[in-house]
């Protein structure tokens, strides 16, 4: 497991539904040749607040059933207003939108953070979801 800093962000209203633009998350894709990773969380499924025990095992399981196929970055996603508990996540360096899906939904979150090699950060959102009222900040890694 690799720690990811990612610097150089720029935020404000972008196009596209783009969160904000992140320069370092985009070089560190173009470096593993990708167009896409994927930033997901298995705490709190469906948004339903769990206790930080749960929400380890939960973390733990994910790490278990991802990191033998692919190279995971750890860290934290946040809500910029702060009204929810950080999660721990990972950047998933696999450009598959498919499997982006299968994750969202197998770890049952109603969205996943997308990161873009144009530096482009975005929310999806599981299928039947509306924007949230808080959104995630992936850029906080360890």
């Amino acid at each position: 497991m690799r720690e990811l800093r990612t610097l150089g962000s720029v935020r404000g209203a972008l196009s596209n539904g783009c969160l904000y633009r992140d320069w370092a998350a985009a070089r560190l894709l173009l470096a593993h040749g990708l167009t896409s990773a994927v930033f997901v969380s298995a705490h709190n499924p469906w948004g339903q607040a769990l206790s930080a025990e749960q929400n380890q095992a939960r973390h733990r399981q994910l790490l278990a059933d991802l990191s033998p196929h692919w190279r995971l970055y750890e860290g934290f996603g946040v809500s910029p207003r702060g009204d929810w508990p950080a999660e721990t996540s990972v950047l998933v360096m696999c450009d598959q939108a498919d499997l982006h899906v299968q994750w969202m939904t197998t770890y049952q979150q109603n969205a996943v953070v997308l990161v873009h090699a144009t530096g482009d950060v975005s929310l999806q959102l599981a299928a039947g979801q509306s924007t949230p009222d808080h959104q995630p900040s992936s850029g906080t890694t360890r």
